[in-house]
């Protein structure tokens, strides 16, 4: 008896598990969009498995970045798909999604997009979004973006 109660709660708990993590996420859903798997690395490294493409190189004149501070991201699941929907913008060159800051690093083309299209976007999408600005990009020693807070 003793172990048929374990299993019933170890089942019970992962249910609850599942209903508070798909509850939390629920904001992505409600603006239309199709909530991905997370991806397979933690939530602090999200952009490493996301689909954001290498950085380019800011030869052009117009070239600029910015942190974004996003909030209403509560798992890896919403910081794939922030970073995703940015990443599609045109003009937009990369984008790293901090979930621990509630942050995105982006950077962009100005003469194509502008951080407020970027937060439109996230705003269509359920978050809420500010322009942090260029003050709050950091160049990481792989060659990225990463945010620092504000």
């Amino acid at each position: 008896m003793t172990q048929d109660l374990r299993v019933v709660m170890f089942v019970v708990i992962a249910l609850l598990s599942i209903a508070l993590s798909t509850a939390a996420c629920s904001r992505s859903e409600a603006a239309g969009a199709v909530k991905p798997e997370p991806p397979a690395t933690s939530a602090a490294s999200v952009s490493s498995a996301g689909p954001t493409p290498p950085p380019q190189p800011a030869t052009s004149e117009h070239a600029a970045a910015t942190a974004l501070g996003i909030d209403g991201m509560t798992c890896g699941g919403c910081a794939w798909q922030v970073e995703d929907k940015l990443s599609k913008l045109d003009g937009v060159r990369s984008v790293k999604v901090d979930l621990k800051e509630k942050c995105a690093a982006v950077q962009f083309d100005e003469g194509r997009v502008g951080p407020a299209r970027m937060i439109a976007q996230l705003d269509e999408m359920g978050y809420e979004a500010a322009d942090r600005g260029s003050g709050s990009v950091v160049a990481l020693a792989d060659g990225s973006l990463g945010c620092i807070a504000p």
